[in-house]
């Protein structure tokens, strides 16, 4: 049942946005200068993937992924808490390192240090999930990126 909630949680969270976003439309569209997708379709359609990704998390079991054996025996830190740790780290390190570095590393924190994937698994999907990302946020969605200060 504990591996279901998240499913539950995450299809929760995308039906609140849904209506969130149907508001936005309906309420300040009219009167705002968005732009032909806007705050209100992007939202919409996160807010679907959301729903489905959650259905699927809350309906499908588990899948294994390999994992690196640890030596050390206990972790120091619930998984939640490191999966904090990591999002701090990038939402901290854009401004330096720009959004790619800073999602790379964030991926490569997420699938090694939180998940334990194996690095012949983690590091190729760590670097797709940053092209992904890349890939949709500035060819598909037209948002400009942070560069951050090493590379400006």
């Amino acid at each position: 049942m504990i591996g279901r909630m998240p499913g539950a949680a995450l299809t929760l969270l995308g039906l609140l946005s849904m209506l969130e976003g149907l508001r936005i439309q309906a309420e300040v569209r009219e009167t705002a200068t968005f732009d032909s997708l806007g705050p209100d379709r992007y939202l919409m359609v996160i807010a679907a993937l959301m729903t489905v990704f959650g259905l699927l998390l809350a309906w499908k079991p588990p899948v294994s992924i390999p994992r690196a054996e640890s030596s050390e025996g206990g972790r120091p830190l619930p998984d939640h808490l490191m999966m904090l740790l990591a999002l701090i780290g990038f939402a901290t390190a854009i401004p330096l390192a720009g959004f790619d570095l800073s999602a790379l590393g964030f991926f490569l924190l997420a699938f090694l240090w939180v998940s334990r994937w194996r690095p012949a698994a983690g590091i190729p999907a760590a670097i797709v999930a940053t092209a992904a990302l890349h890939v949709i946020f500035v060819t598909v969605a037209d948002v400009a990126l942070p560069k951050g200060l090493l590379l400006d």
